[in-house]
Order: structure tokens, then C-alpha cells, then sequence
């Protein structure tokens, strides 16, 4: 079984394409001179993914107010190709029929299977701005 394999039927098949801006975590020059650009490169990377909202299966305790169980703490997941190695704080632009969106990347989570290798990313992000109007 190749797991690689069924991630890109499943993005061919049900992804969209995003755009992504690496972080930049270091001053440089040419494209990684982060001045201009607020620490972000000036390269943005095309990638097909794969989308869904996070659920939270939490309760709720009315009189308490407190959270019990598990909860989201993003506003989106996505998932990646075994290659593009997603960092925390790289920017997601993307397109729905409601507008533009942008998010930032709180994590990224490789997804390990026989012998470790990495076979897709996982990236938790939250949203950014609203929608812009296309």
C-alpha cells in the first residue's frame, strides 16, 4: 500500500488549489529581505489541498461555564503532499465563492507511516482577515 499515492488521488480528486507565503525567519536580501514584506517571502507557492473545519466534541457546563472534553483550537484544517513541509506561521491565501481568505499556520504535523516517512502534512490555521470581495 502506498499511502502517497492515495493522498494524491484524494487531492486530484476533492483538493483545490491555495497559495502559500513562507515566513521568513531571518533578515536577508533578494526574496528574503523580510523589510519590504513584513517577514514574509515575495515567492508565493501553489499547492492542491484538501480542507475541512475542525470539530469540537465538547460540552459545555452551563452553570460553571467551563469547557469539558476536546475543543477546536483552529479555524481550519488542511492537508498537504508529503513534500511541501508547511512551517508555523506561513500564510494561506484562498479562494471560495464567498472571496478571498488569508490564514496563518499554527502548526503543522507531518503524518508518519512505515519506516517514518512522511507520507502528508496536517496544518491547523487560523483565519487571518474576513473574506475579501472577489
Amino acid at each position: 500500500m502506498d499511502l502517497r499515492k492515495e493522498v494524491e488521488q484524494i487531492l486530484a480528486q476533492w483538493g483545490h488549489d491555495i497559495l502559500l507565503q513562507r515566513r521568513v525567519k531571518e533578515v536577508g536580501t533578494g526574496v528574503y529581505n523580510t523589510r519590504p514584506n513584513h517577514g514574509f517571502t515575495n515567492v508565493l507557492e501553489k499547492h492542491t489541498v484538501r480542507e475541512r473545519q475542525p470539530f469540537a466534541d465538547s460540552l459545555t457546563n452551563i452553570l460553571e461555564e467551563r469547557v469539558e472534553g476536546k475543543t477546536a483550537d483552529v479555524d481550519m484544517l488542511f492537508y498537504f503532499r508529503w513534500n511541501v513541509n508547511p512551517d508555523s506561521g506561513d500564510r494561506i491565501y484562498e479562494k471560495d465563492p464567498r472571496g478571498y481568505f488569508t490564514y496563518i499556520i499554527d502548526w503543522a504535523q507531518p503524518f508518519r507511516f512505515l519506516n517514518g516517512r512522511i507520507e502528508y502534512w496536517k496544518v491547523g490555521a487560523t483565519l487571518e482577515n474576513d473574506a475579501l470581495e472577489t
